[in-house]
């Protein structure tokens, strides 16, 4: 499916796994609205498409949230142990609880969900962009190639549930080379290279920005 995605949308949305695609979509001017899916992150697909099928109603429940020991003075992490996502940008890495923070920021993250929401269900044409395994070294805690080729035609059918037409392309970036031969409506599917070492500088951010150069949008909307 050669460069099927290219073309004029109302909107570009990143469904994570991690932030990749928000800062491929900030530099390249495809960013509008921060939306849930931006700055946190999940290793497993399934995880996604939970969190999309059930519209976002119970992840980050305060109950469910347990700080990493892995947290450090430049990253809080807090992870939701019920729908396995992580936050690593909202928490600040002083505060020895993240109480006193937390309504703040559901409050926020709410309204970054219904914004998705509402830009899937609002909008008639839309690029989803979705960056699988962060890194090839973590492969011990990301999907195998049996669930994704299994799993990837479920989120693609749930896209088009969710946008109530069949209108939206999904661009996916993955190192797993056979899923290529995946024939999936509306999907291109790209490979990253593991030779990548700096997060999004060189040639990764160069492959990025090539991959998307011909996306635009129908009217840019830089609004926070």
């Amino acid at each position: 499916m050669r460069n099927c995605y290219k073309g004029e949308y109302d909107r570009v949305i990143s469904l994570g796994m991690d932030c990749r695609p928000k800062v491929i979509m900030d530099i390249t001017g495809l960013s509008g609205k921060r939306t849930a899916l931006d700055v946190v992150a999940t290793q497993q697909i399934d995880n996604l498409i939970y969190v999309l099928n059930n519209r976002f109603t119970d992840w980050f429940l305060e109950s469910n949230l347990y700080t990493q020991p892995n947290s450090d003075k430049q990253y809080k992490r807090v992870r939701d142990i019920h729908t396995n996502y992580i936050s690593v940008h909202d928490f600040s890495p002083e505060s020895e609880s993240i109480s006193s923070e937390y309504p703040t920021f559901k409050r926020r993250l709410d309204k970054h969900a219904d914004t998705l929401l509402k830009d899937i269900r609002n909008n008639d044409r839309v690029l989803f962009i979705l960056n699988l395994e962060m890194s090839p070294h973590e492969r011990d805690t990301t999907d195998d190639l049996d669930t994704l080729t299994r799993q990837l035609p479920t989120l693609r059918q749930l896209l088009d549930q969710m946008c109530g037409n069949t209108n939206s392309h999904l661009f996916i970036a993955t190192y797993h080379e056979p899923l290529q031969s995946l024939h999936l409506s509306r999907t291109h599917i790209a490979i990253k290279q593991a030779s990548w070492k700096t997060f999004m500088c060189g040639e990764e951010l160069q492959t990025w920005q090539k991959w998307l150069d011909g996306v635009w949008l129908t009217q840019e909307d830089h609004s926070s």
